[in-house]
């Protein structure tokens, strides 16, 4: 490679050094060819500049240019390396994208076909990483290539996005990206001194993990959760049983269906536990919560032990099949109880029933069975902001059709009587709209719409009155 900034002579004998070197005949007089590589500005001073330059060498001409790829590498004018690594992580993005689509975070593939899937896409980045590895010294590329880890390892876990880096990387069992690439470097420096290949790549791998160990003992900000559960990262790389899913990541981890966590989030404006007094976390949930103790003793009675959080992960693959299935039951009751919630608009009328229900539920004339049911799911009412509209989108959607349907009828003439008309024909129109869809049923082809609870029939039109009763005499007139 020959440095931007010579004269020609300079560049002619760099080339004439190079092909003596290599054995390569070139045409005499170069110098006619090559032009000088820095342009003078009015004062005679250089300036940077792209300036084309033609060389030859046996009558093959080579133009100059700012990177080249070879092999697969980018190979910058800088040797910054930081081409290729933007080039490659666009491309593993768009492999991970299309991978994303059949990782969904309930039901999908395990969590150890997901961690073959994100493998691809690391194969993808590290290719050549001995090479290039000197980039991760620039915060920017190093910063790039640990968003592409995490998007990769958010599917692998089907964890939620406001989890740790940090978290994942244990959860998962992945080595962080930068770690890799130091890796990949020391193995091939080790390589050609001796040493078995096998011997170097377990020697080295030791040093990661070490490396990725200490690293995670110095984090004291983040995943404090997870660092109790796991505390050693080689411990649990080896672990058989490592199978994660959405719901054992949601306790891993600390973010889920948890008031804790929620509240943190501006979800919610209460942390206590809906089923005890305690604060709602994960901890809580697993092992303290009241309302999950049937669940926990019999989950007990299988494992032989009690749960605690010193032998949860160091169980056989057996009993840490009873304790995945304990969590899951668990965390699906949450989040079924959390959707029995009732969202009503903040009307005087609703919030006056909201405190008479209360009352009477405190009462002991009412029927116990319900105050139980009540009392079991945890139903409550839960208002939206007071300042909102107090009968909320549905009537406000209903008064703008009826603005829509009467501009485009009357337009700009002035009514009289015929104003009852036309709004009655309007709200026979808006009461024939269905409600719901229509049954699985052959024979029945209507859907159910606001009218058939005010005659028992849709609205189709404006109804005719009943003149039965009237002589006919009259009706003639």
């Amino acid at each position: 490679m020959v440095p931007w900034g010579l004269c020609g002579r300079c560049v002619e004998a760099k080339v004439a050094e190079r092909s003596n070197c290599h054995r390569l005949r070139g045409r005499p007089g170069t110098s006619d060819q090559i032009k000088r590589l820095q342009r003078h500005n009015e004062k005679g001073k250089r300036q940077p500049g792209d300036v084309n330059v033609e060389i030859k060498v046996r009558n093959v001409q080579m133009v100059p240019t700012k990177q080249v790829k070879y092999l697969g590498v980018i190979w910058d004018c800088h040797g910054t390396f930081g081409n290729h690594v933007s080039t490659v992580a666009r491309k593993a993005e768009q492999k991970m994208a299309k991978q994303a689509r059949v990782m969904p975070n309930i039901k999908g593939p395990s969590s150890a076909k997901r961690r073959v899937l994100c493998g691809a896409v690391h194969s993808i980045v590290l290719y050549a990483a001995p090479i290039w590895n000197q980039a991760m010294n620039m915060k920017k590329y190093q910063t790039r290539l640990e968003m592409l880890q995490r998007g990769g390892l958010l599917r692998v876990a089907s964890a939620y996005r406001t989890v740790s880096t940090e978290a994942l990387h244990v959860i998962t069992g992945s080595i962080p990206i930068d770690l890799l690439v130091w890796e990949r470097k020391s193995i091939y420096e080790n390589m050609g001194q001796g040493e078995d290949l096998k011997t170097i790549k377990s020697r080295v791998r030791q040093v990661t993990i070490e490396k990725w160990q200490q690293r995670w003992r110095d984090n004291t900000t983040v995943a404090q959760w997870t660092k109790r559960l796991i505390p050693n990262v080689q411990r649990w790389l080896q672990c058989k049983n490592r199978d994660i899913n959405y719901f054992t990541t949601q306790i891993l981890t600390g973010h889920g269906s948890f008031s804790e966590y929620t509240k943190r989030i501006g979800k919610r404006e209460s942390d206590n536990c809906r089923y005890c007094d305690s604060v709602d976390t994960a901890d809580n949930t697993l092992l303290r919560c009241r309302r999950w103790a049937r669940q926990r003793i019999h989950m007990n009675t299988e494992l032989g032990e009690e749960l605690s959080l010193a032998n949860s992960l160091e169980v056989s693959q057996e009993k840490w099949g009873h304790i995945t299935e304990f969590v899951r039951n668990i965390m699906l009751k949450k989040e079924k109880d959390e959707r029995a919630v009732y969202v009503k608009h903040n009307a005087s009328t609703f919030i006056g029933a909201n405190n008479e229900l209360y009352e009477l539920f405190k009462s002991n004339h009412f029927e116990a069975e319900i105050t139980n049911v009540l009392k079991r799911d945890k139903i409550y009412w839960h208002f939206i902001p007071p300042r909102t509209p107090n009968f909320g989108g549905i009537w406000e959607a209903r008064i703008k059709q009826v603005k829509v349907y009467f501009k485009k009828v009357v337009g700009d003439s002035i009514l009289t009587m015929e104003m009852y008309t036309l709004l009655t024909q309007i709200e026979a129109c808006l009461n024939s709209r269905p409600i719901t869809p229509l049954s699985d049923d052959p024979t029945d082809l209507q859907a159910l719409t606001p009218g058939h609870f005010l005659i028992g029939a849709p609205l189709n039109s404006v109804p005719e009155a009943d003149l039965t009763s009237l002589p006919p005499g009259r009706l003639s007139r």
